[in-house]
């Protein structure tokens, strides 16, 4: 009955598919459905209370395609795009039944709402949109008689029309469908835009699903109860689902329209994108593709914005065999300029610089005394005068989209932390050798680190996957880290604890640097591998423990820098961290444990128990 999902771009854009709601096979399927039941009837959900119709009547829906449309807003308003959507429903030949979950919606906009819908409904909040479609199912009755039933609601922007959609799906044998299908729970077909025809409506299965919807109030509960048990219900009755789209890259676990929302836009003909996604970036990953693929207004405000002035530091020392790839690929808007300090090269550096100088870059270049990688940045953040900064080493390549995908996520964290506080973002990077030849597509993959692992002070505190060329930051970040202690174990890792101590962190979960791996690295990319696992294991106890012992170093150091400003939280795992020197092998153990210190992966955290 079910075919194998997709993958490809060009899989993607092919015939729709039906799910494989059975992996496990259906006697585990029937099984898992009946002990939900249960553990429903135990939790004792509340009915659903009716709705206001204040608009419209729907006697009779016999021969008509109907869609209930669950909207909410606190305030009772509704946006251009949600008008924009409905009137795309009405002009795909639905008459739809608008549910709106608020205390009270204004006679202007019920007004508008005569326009696009057929009813108008208002109901208290609660219950979220399963509980509005089953309100206006016991208003409305008659929509059991509809030839097809689409439920819809608001949790995503209509990008494109829904003609391509519609039109390709009345080709699909099925009884129900929707616009993606999710492996997180268990197979389904996701609810946000599920469409049921008349052989579905008219099954006894269907109206008996309904009649069980009762008031649930944890969105968690809704879809484990709800949402991905509704398709399995239906499949073990003999219903067929399909999916206008079902990627084989949503893993287990995983929500296409977060996992791959840009990907699915790429498609030509997919209609929407969640908020959530556009809201949050669950994934980390840059939305500055979305403007490229419609034009809604909604996708442009979040993804369009004038870039401020922003300056690259880049400290330098005998780098004349790369520093001009670098300076080749460092793509600055008009705002944007390089401050550069030579750390006293022997080699031909600063003439190249200065030949692209004379070329009309704009470029600083102070040349000095040998102060080495941590020095020698210390006094190119002292020099900083424009409101953001780009850290970057000589040896490396940008990729084109580097700086906007940056800021992107900049914005976002000053949404949430305050533009005046310290605030720092990283993004993976891919790895190249001396030549330039790609090694390895992720540093995160490579080095065996969840991308989102420095975002947090307490893994950062023990070891930082935030790779320095990568980072921006803004002015605050740069005057609060100074001045930079000779305990900092590097510059990145000590603006990086800065942020996380004082400010905020995030990610970007994409290569936006090609970091070159050679012999003369400072600090080179530690590529987690059995080769690299057995080297550690060969150099020894004491090496191991000495470098603990710098990361606890520095954390002491964080403490007497800024701990008077660190909320007490922070500065309770600052100080634990930085005191575990002077424990005893058991304490130590026992603090790790207590505190939550710890390192990705077994053989990491096995080596941190022996040596912290």
């Amino acid at each position: 009955m079910m075919a194998a999902m997709l993958c490809s771009k060009t899989e993607l854009a092919g015939m729709p598919l039906q799910l494989n709601v059975f992996p496990q096979g259906r006697f585990l399927a029937w099984l898992e459905l009946r002990l939900i039941e249960c553990s429903l009837r135990l939790s004792r959900p509340g009915p659903i209370a009716g709705a206001h119709v204040a608009y419209g009547n729907l006697q009779n829906a016999m021969g008509k395609k109907v869609c209930i449309f669950a909207h909410y807003d606190a305030n009772g308003s509704i946006d251009a795009a949600t008008y924009r959507y409905i009137d795309a429903i009405k002009t795909a030949g639905y008459a739809t039944l608008f549910v709106a979950a608020t205390e009270r919606l204004p006679d202007e906009i019920i007004e508008r709402l005569k326009e696009f819908c057929a009813a108008v409904l208002i109901r208290p909040n609660g219950g979220l949109d399963f509980a509005s479609w089953k309100a206006a199912m016991l208003a409305f009755p008659c929509v059991f008689d509809a030839e097809e039933l689409l439920l819809a609601n608001d949790s995503v922007w209509l990008v494109r029309p829904l003609e391509a959609v519609f039109r390709r799906m009345a080709q699909e044998r099925c009884d129900f469908w929707g616009l993606t299908a999710s492996m997180e729970r268990r197979p389904h077909i996701q609810s946000y835009f599920l469409c049921f025809r008349s052989s579905c409506l008219r099954s006894a299965v269907f109206r008996k699903f309904w009649s069980r919807v009762g008031m649930l109030q944890s969105k968690n509960l809704i879809i484990r109860c709800y949402e991905s048990t509704l398709t399995q219900t239906l499949a073990l009755a003999g219903l067929r689902g399909a999916s206008y789209i079902a990627p084989q890259t949503c893993a287990h676990g995983k929500n296409p329209t977060l996992t791959h929302g840009v990907e699915l836009l790429e498609l030509s003909a997919f209609p929407v994108i969640k908020k959530q996604l556009l809201r949050e970036n669950p994934e980390r990953k840059p939305l500055l593709r979305l403007a490229s693929f419609t034009a809604a207004p909604e996708i442009h405000q979040v993804t369009c914005h004038t870039l401020p002035p922003v300056s690259v530091l880049l400290p330098t020392y005998n780098g004349a065999a790369w520093i001009a790839s670098f300076l080749s690929s460092c793509r600055l808007h008009e705002h944007g300029d390089i401050l550069i300090r030579d750390d006293g090269s022997t080699d031909a550096t600063t003439e190249i610089i200065e030949k692209y100088m004379k070329q009309g870059m704009d470029i600083c270049l102070h040349k000095g005394a040998r102060l080495g990688v941590v020095g020698n940045v210390a006094r190119l953040l002292e020099h900083l005068g424009k409101p953001y900064f780009l850290l970057a080493d000589q040896d490396d390549i940008w990729e084109k989209d580097k700086i906007p995908a940056l800021f992107e996520a900049m914005r976002r964290l000053e949404v949430d932390h305050g533009a005046d506080a310290p605030l720092l973002v990283y993004s993976d990077a891919a790895l190249i050798n001396a030549d330039g030849e790609l090694t390895h597509p992720s540093y995160f993959k490579a080095s065996r680190t969840p991308p989102t692992w420095s975002e947090n002070f307490r893994n950062a505190l023990v070891m930082s996957n935030a790779p320095g060329c990568t980072m921006l930051g803004n002015r605050a970040l740069a005057k609060a880290a100074l001045p930079v202690p000779d305990e900092a174990f590097m510059h990145d890792w000590w603006l990086l604890l800065i942020a996380g101590a004082l400010g905020g962190v995030r990610v970007v979960n994409a290569p936006l640097v090609q970091y070159r791996q050679h012999g003369a690295n400072i600090m080179g990319a530690a590529i987690w591998d059995v080769r690299n696992i057995c080297s550690k294991i060969a150099s020894g106890w004491t090496r191991g423990r000495n470098a603990v012992r710098k990361t606890q170093a520095q954390a002491a150091a964080l403490l007497s820098h800024c701990g008077h400003a660190m909320p007490s939280d922070k500065k309770a795992l600052c100080a634990a961290w930085a005191g575990m020197p002077g424990f005893s092998w058991f304490k130590r153990i026992r603090t790790c444990l207590d505190m939550g210190f710890r390192k990705p992966g077994m053989a990491r955290n096995g080596g941190l128990m022996l040596c912290g």
